[in-house]
C-alpha cells in the first residue's frame, strides 16, 4: 500500500478508506476481450474494491464495470464508474442485493 507515493505498513483501517476491502485483490485471470477492453478477474476478502476502482477512474481516462458477488455474506452487486476528466469520477450504476432473494439492498 501507498499514500502519497511513499509506501507504508498495512493498516486494516486505511485499506477500507483507500480499496474498500481489507486486502489487496488476487487476481485469477485477465484477457483482452476487444480493443479497448479488459476483462479482470480476482478475488478480494468480504467485499469489492469500489473505492479503488474510483480512484482509477478519477486518475485514468477509463470506464469500469464490475460485476462482484459474496455468497458467505450473501450478497452481490454491479457497479459502473467513468472518468470525467480533472481528476472527477462519475458514479454511473452502484447496486447491490441479497442473493437468497434478488432483492435490492
Amino acid at each position: 500500500m501507498q499514500r502519497k507515493g511513499k509506501p507504508i505498513d498495512w493498516n486494516y483501517n486505511l485499506a477500507i478508506q483507500e480499496w474498500g476491502c481489507k486486502w489487496t485483490p488476487r487476481v485469477n485471470s485477465h484477457e483482452r476481450t476487444a480493443d479497448r477492453q479488459l476483462v479482470i478477474t480476482f478475488d478480494t476478502p468480504w467485499s469489492p474494491p469500489l473505492e479503488f476502482l474510483k480512484k482509477v477512474c478519477e486518475q485514468l481516462p477509463v470506464t469500469i464495470n464490475i460485476e462482484y458477488e459474496e455468497p458467505g455474506m450473501q450478497f452481490k452487486g454491479e457497479a459502473e464508474y467513468k472518468h470525467i476528466g480533472k481528476g472527477g469520477v462519475e458514479i454511473v450504476k452502484e447496486e447491490q442485493w441479497g442473493t437468497n432473494d434478488e432483492d435490492e439492498v
